[in-house]
């Protein structure tokens, strides 16, 4: 026989908190902590396009233009589709994802996943950030 489970808190400082924190979504505080994550990736991500494309010798496949450099920007726009939040870094040449993930004429020097090591290496700094934000709002 299935055993039914509830918790009820009757607690004004949790309440309190709560409604502090309102829709995330639409918090000024917490829409700048995630502009702030995706800014320090993206300075993350050129870091490691320096490292992986840029400072290694040129390839006889391609030109060096940086145009992959220049245009890895961060969103400055937080995002909602359904119950998601996001925000992107992102960049606008077609052969990004080719650099990224060594597909086409790139497959020849293999991935260079300059995006995917930048969220992975930064992923503490974005979530003291997000921390940062909470307790922001929550001391209001």
């Amino acid at each position: 026989m299935p055993v039914d489970t509830m918790i009820e808190i009757d607690d004004e400082e949790v309440s309190a908190f709560f409604s502090k924190l309102g829709k995330i979504s639409e918090n000024l505080i917490m829409k700048q902590a995630m502009v702030d994550g995706a800014i320090v990736i993206e300075a993350e991500a050129k870091n490691k396009l320096n490292t992986m494309v840029y400072q290694k010798p040129e390839s006889p496949y391609y030109a060096r233009t940086r145009a992959l450099f220049n245009s890895t920007m961060a969103d400055k726009k937080v995002n909602k589709e359904g119950g998601n939040i996001t925000i992107g870094v992102r960049s606008n040449v077609n052969y990004s994802i080719f650099v990224h993930n060594g597909l086409g004429p790139h497959r020849v020097l293999g991935p260079r996943p300059y995006l995917t090591n930048a969220m992975t290496e930064k992923k503490d700094t974005i979530t003291t950030l997000i921390n940062i934000a909470v307790n922001t709002i929550a001391k209001k």
